[in-house]
């Protein structure tokens, strides 16, 4: 189980450095936020590198960014141990065999339903959250919470999840990429058992070591090989970067009845976005830092004048809990 800490209004460890400035219609564009250089410019690149190439090896870093081995190795290492930098993961593009589904329920006693949850039949995920609702589930088959009993309060809504988009970050809050979300349709996945085990094995780890996994599943490194081949024909894979370091944001969970040319409005944000279909919804998971709270509640009085968002909902997570792994 995995705490997200809700920072208040603490400082945080860069000060006063982080000051939001609107410019123009509410997006975070340059100068939105300003980061130091030096070591932080060294993570991104790093970032940047695996970002556009989740399977690189620390040698092919090194000859694209001129980083010594040795020092991408050390930097790695304490990426992740302060949650700057989330390993890329998979999640499985929209297709015609194979679905999964997002609920967004109220229980009258959430945190009991969450600690039962664990070890659930066909759920992949689940968080606890404070606002509209305050359970996000995600599961692999359709479910019916209702019959949970007296806990259960109300289903905001349930949808069959869609496209997941992470866009690039940017240190400087100059533009990095243009978001393709147009460039998958619904189509049938034709893995067998032995690839699905394979995707399962590497789905919340695309840069794991393969070697002690292949033995567990008992697969051939030769049909490992074919599988990875292919793996993003169907896939995405997501990479996420939060200078700071993941405890230092407010994390924010956006429910817009909108589609996904909403990801304009928050290009060039300075930490890592994920926003997923949940069609005629866009679930946003949105990272601010702490002395930006007040930024941010200008930005949802926003949403509904700059993008004609019809309804907007929000909630704040709380405890996450993944049973992929």
């Amino acid at each position: 189980m995995c705490f997200l800490r809700y920072p208040g209004n603490s400082p945080t460890r860069r000060g006063d450095i982080m000051k939001p400035v609107l410019k123009g219609k509410h997006r975070a564009g340059k100068n939105f936020f300003s980061y130091p250089t030096g070591k932080q410019e060294k993570y991104y690149r790093i970032y940047d590198q695996i970002y556009n190439n989740p399977e690189i090896s620390v040698l092919r870093i090194s000859r694209n960014t001129g980083i010594a081995r040795n020092t991408i190795s050390r930097y790695l290492k304490e990426m992740y141990q302060q949650q700057i930098l989330i390993p890329p993961y998979l999640t499985v593009n929209p297709a015609s065999n194979y679905a999964e589904y997002l609920y967004f329920l109220t229980f009258d006693n959430a945190l009991t339903v969450f600690l039962s949850l664990k070890g659930f039949p066909n759920i992949l995920s689940y968080t606890l959250c404070f606002g509209n609702w305050n359970l996000l589930i995600l599961a692999s088959q359709s479910m019916d919470f209702s019959k949970l009993g007296s806990y259960f309060y109300s289903q905001l809504f349930v949808g069959k999840k869609g496209l997941t988009i992470t866009p690039q970050c940017s240190l400087d809050g100059n533009p990095v990429q243009n978001v393709d979300i147009h460039r998958n349709v619904r189509r049938e996945i034709p893995w067998d058992e032995k690839e699905w085990s394979l995707f399962r094995s590497f789905r919340m780890g695309v840069r794991k070591k393969a070697t002690s996994i292949l033995k567990k599943v008992n697969v051939r490194y030769e049909d490992y090989l074919s599988w990875r081949k292919t793996v993003y024909e169907y896939c995405s894979a997501h990479t996420l970067f939060y200078p700071l370091g993941y405890s230092n944001y407010t994390k924010l969970f956006l429910l817009m009845e909108t589609d996904l040319s909403v990801l304009s409005f928050f290009e060039n944000w300075p930490a890592s976005c994920i926003f997923t279909e949940v069609p005629p919804f866009v679930l946003a998971f949105i990272p601010v830092p702490t002395n930006a709270e007040k930024w941010m509640q200008s930005l949802l009085g926003n949403l509904q004048t700059h993008l004609g968002v019809k309804k907007c909902y929000f909630s704040m997570p709380l405890f996450y809990h993944n049973e992929c792994g």
